[in-house]
């Protein structure tokens, strides 16, 4: 009887140290959306240019896109209007985007980006940009 104590000791003693590991919260190790987007500035003074970065987080082997396969939307003076071309064969995505905009005036310009996949549309979070 005392080896049986013994046994179910030593299995709590390795079960709560093996337990004691950093809890897991998929907000910190997995990214909240599908595409997040990042700048290499979010202000300037015009004209000037900035690189965008989306990087497609859902992004896998499989995973195939409409042509174009992405849009920036938002900026100085330009309407984008998404749009795919049918006939063409779907082509594979991408793990990183990147897009340079430029600035030819002063403002206050929310830019986000766009992915198109056979499936869905994703949208990345939304960067304001201020150029004076």
């Amino acid at each position: 009887m005392k080896i049986v104590k013994e046994a179910i000791v030593m299995v709590f003693i390795i079960v709560s140290f093996a337990c004691k590991d950093n809890a897991t919260n998929p907000s910190i190790n997995q990214p909240t959306r599908a595409l997040s987007l990042r700048a290499n500035a979010t202000s300037g003074t015009s004209p000037c240019n900035i690189i965008l970065t989306g990087t497609f987080n859902a992004y896998t082997d499989t995973t195939t896109m409409h042509t174009p396969d992405m849009f920036v939307i938002g900026g100085p003076g330009l309407t984008v209007i998404p749009y795919w071309l049918s006939g063409y064969p779907p082509i594979p995505a991408k793990r990183t985007y990147i897009d340079t905009l430029y600035f030819p005036y002063a403002g206050s310009f929310s830019v986000h980006m766009l992915l198109q996949t056979m499936t869905q549309d994703i949208y990345s979070d939304t960067i304001t940009f201020t150029i004076n």
